[in-house]
């Protein structure tokens, strides 16, 4: 895990924004960006399956259920090796049901290629090409693009 200040070029330029745009917002942001605690996710399919494991769970939940997802894998959370586990293998990281479809489904995804290239694309062309898949609706694209993107502009 390692801990960066998220766009740390752009914050001052933002909470001028958010003054007059959002003044609860601008109330409740530091003046300096703070350090948070990221994950490095080397790929897009890596970071999309990472959101899956945290949805609806508290953070540590998320992150220990992560970790074991990513020993599971043999270090290395790809589209390959989640496809190489079993159900009930996933089940055992502890991932629902329901989160055992949505990150096959994303596997799959992330095999036929359609993962590739969306850093090139617009906001809005990955959030509607990501919700199409089982499990990422609209909250996680906006994350992906934040955190995984680094596109700081997702509350337009």
């Amino acid at each position: 895990m390692v801990s960066e200040r998220l766009f740390e070029r752009e914050w001052a330029e933002a909470r001028e924004t958010w003054r007059t745009s959002d003044p609860v917002l601008y109330a409740a942001t530091p003046a300096e960006p703070v350090d948070r605690p990221l994950m490095a996710m080397p790929t897009h399919f890596a970071a999309l399956a990472n959101s899956i494991t945290h949805q609806q769970v508290s953070m540590a939940a998320g992150r220990a259920i992560g970790a074991r997802l990513l020993e599971a894998c043999g270090g290395e959370l790809s589209a390959e090796a989640v496809r190489s586990l079993s159900d009930d293998e996933l089940r055992g990281v502890g991932l629902s049901r329901p989160k055992v479809v949505y990150v096959r489904a994303l596997a799959d995804s992330a095999i036929r290629g359609e993962l590739g290239g969306l850093e090139t694309e617009a906001d809005d062309a990955v959030i509607s090409q990501l919700v199409t898949l089982p499990g990422i609706g609209a909250w996680t694209a906006g994350m992906f693009l934040l955190f995984h993107l680094n596109r700081p502009d997702v509350l337009r």
